[in-house]
């Protein structure tokens, strides 16, 4: 475990590239009071280790070229389906080693999927193009944008909760 002491408001737990447990905490907290807030989250702690190394021992079984081509062939094959079906078309798209979300949509129409994406199914993949997609009409997480995803992809539900259980957000949400 790491404490790193930044200028900022709350306290925040995150892994390192390489596994490492970093607590990021503001500079007024003393490590008493630090190790009471861990103390305090031991259970939410004890999960987010168990969900990092189940995520890592996932990841061990790709190499990084394998993840970046199965990325640009998925986003061959199936973005631009969603993209002539809804009508939306984003300026750039690009790929990324985003470990917190799936994907996610810039206000100037540019959307970003993580390489991790492509080790989930089609249908949740699809789910994730669909969702940065309607990010194009509706910058936010309102009835109107879950609207424009349901009537495209109807049973949206299930691939969004089973990407919620991968502890990783499609977007911009913290679900």
């Amino acid at each position: 475990m790491e404490i790193i002491k930044e200028k900022r408001r709350s306290i925040t737990f995150s892994f390192s590239e390489d596994g490492k447990f970093l607590v990021r905490a503001p500079i007024f907290l003393n490590d008493q009071k630090i190790l009471k807030i861990l103390s305090q989250n031991s259970a939410k702690i004890e999960k987010m280790k168990k969900r990092e190394e189940a995520f890592r021992k996932a990841v061990s079984t790709y190499s990084e070229g394998e993840l970046l081509e199965k990325g640009k062939r998925k986003i061959e094959e199936r973005l631009g389906f969603w993209e002539e079906k809804m009508g939306l078309f984003p300026k750039s798209v690009k790929i990324t080693s985003a470990k917190g979300r799936f994907g996610s949509c810039s206000s100037k129409g540019n959307i970003c999927f993580s390489k991790y994406l492509f080790m989930r199914s089609n249908e949740e993949i699809d789910y994730v193009f669909v969702h940065e997609l309607a990010h194009l009409k509706e910058m936010n997480h309102s009835d109107r944008f879950y609207k424009i995803i349901a009537s495209v992809m109807p049973n949206y539900k299930i691939y969004k909760a089973a990407l919620k259980k991968a502890n990783f957000s499609e977007g911009g949400e913290n679900n």
